[in-house]
């Protein structure tokens, strides 16, 4: 298995080397646009989040392939997806290019301004509605989804049962909660990414774990799945009910 390196020899020569190393990286922009000048701002964040990506994968972390793990981890989703958390669209993306059709829920419309620049790099925008809120309510009727998906939010959230609370009152019975955040060793690695980048990386919320302890309080039936960087929490809904134990009527959006 391949080592991630030391802080030390991390240093660049200068800024721009991740952003040089990441076009390298990624060489098919031109061709995906089939020669069209692509939108220059679309092609800038597209430089930025190559650099960024880069940047974790010398430190030892794949964005991709642990956005593939989680996905995988999932199986199969529902017809109707919600995700919720969509931060600048490294999973938004990664979904819509399986073929999915969803919402992505935030409470931030800049981290969902890159997150579209991020889609329509890959001519994907229109299969995505981005739905903009407040912390810890999801303005959804009850049992309106078969998937509600987010990853490496939980340990952001100021009110984690209230979100808890509310993803479980959207999603419908039979369908799937799928939770993904840091392992120990993962948020080990953002912080050291943090710290090379001169800032701290906060934690506060829920861990996996305890989140899956309060939904198989709530009715859940819960497994948590692995790798060596993320924890990913599959919940099934096998009765209605939420984590409060409301019981309301079903109000499909798909």
């Amino acid at each position: 298995m391949k080592q991630p390196l030391a802080d030390s020899a991390l240093r660049p020569k200068s800024v721009s080397e991740f952003s040089q190393q990441a076009i390298n990286h990624d060489k098919s922009g031109t061709d995906r646009w089939m020669g069209k000048e692509m939108n220059k701002e679309v092609a800038e964040n597209h430089r930025r989040l190559q650099a960024r990506k880069e940047l974790f994968r010398r430190f030892g972390y794949d964005t991709e392939a642990e956005r593939d793990f989680i996905l995988d981890s999932a199986g199969t989703f529902g017809e109707c997806i919600l995700e919720v958390g969509t931060g600048k669209g490294y999973t938004t993306v990664a979904l819509a290019r399986r073929g999915y059709v969803f919402s992505t829920f935030d409470i931030s419309s800049e981290e969902q301004r890159y997150a579209r620049l991020n889609l329509s790099y890959w001519g994907l925008e229109k299969q995505v509605c981005f739905i903009l809120g407040s912390d810890g309510n999801l303005p959804f009727n009850p049992e309106s989804f078969d998937t509600v998906l987010s990853v490496n939010t939980l340990h952001e959230l100021a009110r984690p049962g209230a979100i808890l609370e509310e993803m479980s009152r959207v999603i419908a019975p039979g369908g799937m909660l799928v939770l993904s955040d840091f392992s120990v060793e993962g948020f080990e690695l953002v912080e050291r990414v943090h710290r090379y980048e001169g800032r701290s990386h906060p934690v506060k919320g829920v861990t996996v774990g305890e989140a899956a302890l309060v939904l198989a309080e709530a009715g859940f039936e819960t497994k948590i799945k692995s790798s060596r960087y993320q924890d990913v929490l599959l919940a099934w809904l096998l009765r209605a009910g939420s984590v409060s134990g409301k019981n309301d009527q079903t109000g499909r959006v798909c």
